[in-house]
């Protein structure tokens, strides 16, 4: 039986308010938010693909189960881009961090993950 692959996007931004330049490089560093959900999915059911579009490109070909996009007003549009094309291939879009009615027309879900705080031991 095939693993099922989850799919985890964070969409290129070209804008400074969320990439600020230092010394002509971008300083970025990538989502708490796509990290807290990977970790979240049990290892021995799924196979976590993370990609930062801001680092490597989409590998739109990947057999996936599910795609889950987080993504900043600033650049929600290319966020919308790269759901329109994973529908398009009948794969399943969840929107982890967005406002709802901003992306209501291009999910197929909107997840809110709450985790419990890690006790200390």
């Amino acid at each position: 039986m095939r693993t099922r692959i989850i799919h985890l996007i964070n969409p290129k931004t070209d804008s400074l308010t969320t990439r600020p330049l230092y010394l002509n490089r971008a300083l970025y560093s990538p989502l708490a938010g796509l990290l807290a959900v990977a970790a979240s999915i049990p290892s021995d059911q799924y196979e976590v693909v993370l990609t930062d579009e801001n680092i490597e490109t989409i590998d739109f070909n990947l057999k996936a189960d599910l795609v889950g996009i987080s993504a900043m007003t600033s650049y929600v549009n290319r966020g919308y881009e790269i759901a329109d094309q994973f529908r398009s291939q009948g794969v399943p879009v969840s929107w982890a961090v967005c406002t709802p009615a901003s992306c209501r027309r291009k999910r197929s879900s909107i997840v809110m993950l709450s985790l419990p705080a890690k006790s200390s031991s």
